[in-house]
């Protein structure tokens, strides 16, 4: 245990660090912050738009912090919400990035979406995107 903290959450902040840092190389943003500011957006529109049943199941892959970062401040009740253009997403991704107005919102977006492709379940990943309007598909970079 480091730092007086438990295992499992001391490899979760190393895991949550290792993506973020994974992040901001992709992204070429200039600090963490940055790339926290794109996961949480992004992360937050995309939990918005599938049902309260897939943002359970995604949450369940992801390391202990990223999931309190997911479910930070959500309102079940209040999905999924209906937005369908990639265009209505990105405007979401937008307006979650209070603070990051720096952000290219369609570059961060691929790029989180790109990190969850690589990371999680293929078979999870697709149930997700295949909740998505074709548009905002578009937005998700398949595996080859």
């Amino acid at each position: 245990m480091s730092q007086n903290r438990p295992d499992v959450l001391s490899r979760s902040v190393q895991e949550t660090d290792i993506r973020l840092q994974d992040l901001k190389n992709e992204l070429e943003l200039e600090s963490p912050e940055q790339a926290y500011g794109a996961l949480r957006a992004v992360m937050h529109a995309l939990r918005d738009r599938i049902t309260v049943d897939m943002a359970a199941n995604l949450s369940s892959q992801l390391p202990v912090m990223l999931t309190g970062i997911f479910f930070d401040g959500w309102k079940p009740a209040d999905t999924p919400q209906k937005y369908n253009t990639a265009e209505e997403f990105l405007e979401r991704v937008r307006s979650n990035a209070v603070g990051h107005s720096e952000l290219d919102v369609d570059q961060a977006t691929r790029g989180v979406f790109r990190l969850l492709e690589q990371k999680l379940d293929q078979g999870q990943i697709n149930r997700v995107t295949d909740q998505l309007p074709d548009d905002i598909q578009a937005l998700v970079p398949r595996a080859a």
